[in-house]
């Protein structure tokens, strides 16, 4: 189902073909923990101002200080859970660029 792999060896209603391809249609699907996997791929850094306020001690706290945020707009055509279209922010680049994306938006909606 996630993969496309036969599942052979498996129970006849299984779904997935491994223990892995399950995790990872789970992890895919649950922004939870999605949001979490891309700050570790990021190493819980600003990829735009390269911020690595908390790097040291990772907690809840410091995960509040970061955003995960899609590079490409989904309304520009961005995909929604794409790892590739997700990235570690940290609040104040994160609010500037949806500021701006905002002022973007507006100004595409009033101009058709």
């Amino acid at each position: 189902m996630n993969c496309n792999k036969p599942v052979l060896g498996r129970r006849s209603d299984a779904k997935y073909c491994s223990n892995d391809c399950s995790w990872d249609f789970y992890v895919k699907n649950n922004w939870r923990l999605l949001r979490i996997k891309i700050m570790r791929r990021d190493k819980f850094t600003c990829q735009q101002c390269g911020d690595k306020r908390n790097r040291i001690k990772v907690n809840e706290r410091s995960r509040r200080n970061f955003q995960v945020d899609h590079k490409i707009p989904v309304f520009k055509g961005g995909k929604q859970l794409e790892e590739s279209n997700l990235w570690t922010l940290c609040i104040k680049c994160h609010l500037a660029k949806t500021r701006s994306e905002l002022r973007e938006r507006s100004y595409t909606k009033n101009n058709k």
